[in-house]
């Protein structure tokens, strides 16, 4: 018997002579019954017309015997009329009328066709066939009640979450008031332009004064978040008919027929219009909290989906303007969130240019217009939120980029976990408060890699900016005070950090603030060695965890092979990497990675940055070596080649790179290579790859060789101090059942006696160890690593159990 999923896969992928050679195999006449019934409704699912018509007719069936195919029966109380109708399989339905199928059957629900097809606009030339045939809906009177309802269903396209709750919402609302909503959803949906015209707002105003203006808020605010959700249908019938599919308005992307994360989260180009003209609406007349709204949609539609590429340009774009739209105070903050919360480069450009131009308007630089538009989340102090619920005070701290500590404090105690009383008569309260922390620790995650970037500002701050902005401000302080910052007047310069109430240097003596320098973050190349290493011990004495690496900041200082070479270095030439993690990496560091394949042109993989403040653009060449046999066709790997400086067009010599910015686009590229290397990947260890084993066991990059220095002061703090010891390039652990080798690069493991490799994909062992900065995850892996293997003999993971006891 030929069930219904079979049936489905061979009416899209076999010919009707093979369907009708599995029919003929059937010699039970019930089994030939269901399968002829199951082989109508997949055609009727499939939109197959032909075959439904080929399949019916009397004539294929001379070796069945007397077989008569009927296509009038149910399948799940359903005969096939309806399920065509019901999947919007049109031409298949014109077949079965045509057919012969018997209309004044009735569903479930007492509906003939007409009533069911009625639902569907966009089949108005079936309506009026059966209408012309004869046929009348039988619920008119239904109809005619129903009719707003159908015409809302009709003016948003279901299947994505926002649109169901906007349809649940609007259609509880009175024949009248759904009217109006319909109005102005027509009234967004038909609109195409990137920009809303004054006709265009003038004549929605005049609607958002009849639905509302507090209520259109109110609905559209819920609305929003859901678009980070997936969709709640299966688009996947439409695969095999991109014709259909792009019938239905939603975007067509060749990638979505392969990949179903990528269709999970597709918005259809009428749902997008519709988005675009509400967030535009909601900015005219803003409530309390919309800006918010409108911010979120913008980060969720400008993300990236694998394979893909932006999730849509329309909507993000949108609410980009929406935000330009809101007044000043508002729009601003959140156009600077934005900007630091998302990767998507032409994203990046959009908001640089709309920043540079309110920027201009006010005669200030766009970095200073960012500093004076960071919101303070309504924090209650500097780094903290408190706010009493019944008995008990809430209470958030920063304690570090994209952290926040949360407990809950009463007369008794101070606890992390809610209290039931919480739970139970203040959820909505609380929710707020988990909204904020979500909101605060994405702000600090964000603004830590914006303040990374003054590092090569070439202009100072003035004391009132600097204090004001930076050392005072709620939000950014728990940041900016755990920084070093150079105070300079004139040729004097004095570096400090604030430590418990008041400024120090680096032998914790206090330091007077003079109000007539001018600050800037400090960089390790500013000072001396002997310098460098007192403002390391002071981390590292006082606990203190530094936001991004800044006192232990490796340093690039020109070689004499790139003397030699003169303008192009090869230090980091040769190494194998991964392409999708170079270009993620390359992204969060502001570069722009040119993504390859196998297209004219797309061998080329390179990455390159401008530095405004300097007029030069680095350049890190490469080329795509590995071809992915996947429908997205880019390449997997790179093989990294030269580095270059270029301005106005032309080369620049190395040594006319200022030092300071070599040393970063040095340090940006080193990262690059250290951590997307196939080095790091235990999946290349079985091909014994050249590039595999200099990224797993090779010299140790700079990086590592502050990673190393750093491991030099914690050791003798930690418990296994007595099993740990560096030796060359390796963290050596010595277990109770074997020693382990951890390179300091890679964090790649041998053990000894004969250096066979040890795989550990990941270690549930964390790490609680206070490390002077933050960001370097392949420190903290290797500190969870060397704790996991000093007691080797707990370990229960069969897996590395079984690599160990053939060592040991």
């Amino acid at each position: 018997m030929i069930n219904l999923e079979k049936s489905l896969k061979m009416v899209r992928h076999r010919t009707m002579d093979s369907i009708l050679e599995s029919l003929e195999e059937i010699k039970d006449p019930n089994e030939l019954q269901e399968s002829f019934d199951n082989l109508v409704n997949a055609s009727a699912i499939a939109n197959k017309a032909e075959f439904l018509e080929l399949l019916c007719e009397e004539y294929h069936f001379p070796k069945i015997g007397s077989f008569q195919g009927n296509i009038n029966n149910k399948n799940d109380s359903e005969t096939p009329i309806f399920i065509a109708a019901k999947n919007k399989s049109y031409q298949s339905l014109e077949s079965l009328i045509k057919i012969g199928a018997d209309l004044s059957i009735t569903d479930e629900n007492g509906e003939n066709i007409l009533d069911v097809i009625l639902k569907y606009p966009e089949a108005e030339y079936i309506q009026k066939n059966l209408i012309r045939i004869g046929i009348e809906p039988s619920n008119y009177n239904s109809l005619t009640i129903n009719k707003e309802k159908q015409l809302l269903e009709s003016a948003i396209d279901a299947g994505e979450p926002w649109a169901e709750k906007a349809i649940q919402d609007i259609s509880a609302l009175s024949p009248d008031e759904i009217s109006l909503w319909i109005s102005l959803f027509d009234h967004c949906s038909s609109y195409k332009s990137s920009k809303p015209s004054k006709k265009w707002l003038d004549q929605a105003k005049d609607l958002v004064n009849k639905v509302g203006a507090i209520k259109l808020h109110q609905h559209v605010t819920e609305w929003l978040p859901l678009i980070e959700l997936a969709r709640t249908d299966d688009i996947d019938h439409y695969q095999d008919q991109p014709e259909a599919y792009e019938k239905t308005g939603y975007l067509y992307h060749r990638s979505y027929q392969h990949y179903r994360e990528a269709t999970s989260y597709i918005i259809s180009e009428k749902n997008s219009r519709l988005i675009k003209g509400l967030l535009w609406l909601i900015s005219v007349e803003p409530q309390p909290g919309v800006e918010k709204a409108i911010r979120f949609v913008a980060e969720q539609t400008y993300k990236k989906i694998y394979n893909v590429g932006v999730r849509n340009t329309v909507i993000a774009n949108a609410a980009l303007s929406a935000l330009c739209m809101l007044p000043e105070g508002m729009g601003l903050q959140e156009i600077t969130t934005l900007k630091n919360s998302t990767k998507y480069n032409q994203a990046l450009k959009r908001i640089d240019k709309v920043l540079e131009g309110m920027a201009e308007v006010r005669d200030i630089k766009p970095e200073q217009l960012a500093e004076q538009s960071i919101s303070d989340y309504g924090l209650t102090n500097i780094g903290e939120y408190s706010t009493v619920l019944g008995e008990y005070e809430a209470k958030i701290t920063i304690s570090g980029a994209g952290k926040c500590d949360f407990v809950w404090i009463s007369k008794n105690k101070t606890q992390k976990t809610t209290p039931k009383q919480i739970k139970a008569g203040f959820d909505s309260d609380f929710k707020k408060i988990k909204a904020l922390i979500k909101d605060i620790n994405k702000a600090t995650t964000a603004h830590s890699h914006r303040i990374e970037s003054l590092l090569l500002r070439k202009e100072g701050l003035d004391f009132p900016n600097w204090n004001k902005f930076y050392i005072q401000h709620k939000l950014i302080a728990p940041l900016a005070r755990k920084l070093v910052w150079r105070m300079s007047e004139g040729d004097s310069h004095t570096d400090i950090i604030f430590y418990q109430d008041h400024f120090v240097d680096a032998q914790l003596q206090p330091i007077t603030i003079n109000q007539q320098a001018s600050f800037r973050l400090w960089h390790p190349s500013m000072s001396s060695p002997e310098e460098i290493l007192n403002w390391r011990n002071l981390l590292l004495e006082q606990g203190i965890t530094q936001p991004f690496k800044q006192a232990h900041r490796e340093i690039y200082l020109l070689t004499d092979a790139e003397r030699a070479t003169h303008d192009h270095s090869l230090r980091f030439a040769n190494h194998a990497i991964k392409q999708a993690q170079f270009h993620a990496l390359a992204q969060q560091r502001g570069w722009n990675q040119q993504r390859g394949g196998g297209w004219d042109g797309g061998q080329d993989t390179s990455a390159s940055k401008h530095y405004k403040d300097y007029g030069i653009t680095a350049y890190f060449n490469a080329q795509g070596i590995d071809l992915m046999t996947t429908i997205s066709n880019v390449y997997s790997l790179c093989e990294t080649e030269s580095v270059e400086f270029f301005t106005k067009g032309n080369k620049v010599a190395l040594e006319d790179v200022p030092s300071l910015l070599f040393s970063e686009v040095m340090r940006d590229v080193d990262l690059f290579v250290g951590v997307a290397s196939i080095g790091n990947d235990p999946a290349w260890q079985d091909r014994n790859d050249e590039h595999w084993l200099l990224g797993s066991f090779g010299e140790l990059s700079n990086t590592a060789i502050t990673r190393k220095e750093v491991l030099s002061t914690l050791i003798p703090k930690l418990k296994i101090a007595d099993r740990l010891s560096l030796e060359g390039r390796f963290l050596r652990v010595q277990g109770d059942l074997t020693a382990y080798k951890i390179h300091l690069g890679s964090s790649n493991i041998l053990m000894e006696p004969d250096d066979s490799y040890l795989c550990i994909i990941s270690t549930r062992k964390k790490s609680n160890v206070l490390l002077p900065f933050e960001g370097d995850n392949t420190l903290s892996l290797i500190l969870s690593k060397a704790m996991l293997l000093a007691e080797d003999s707990k370990i229960k993971d069969s897996t590395i159990l079984s690599q160990i006891k053939r060592t040991a």
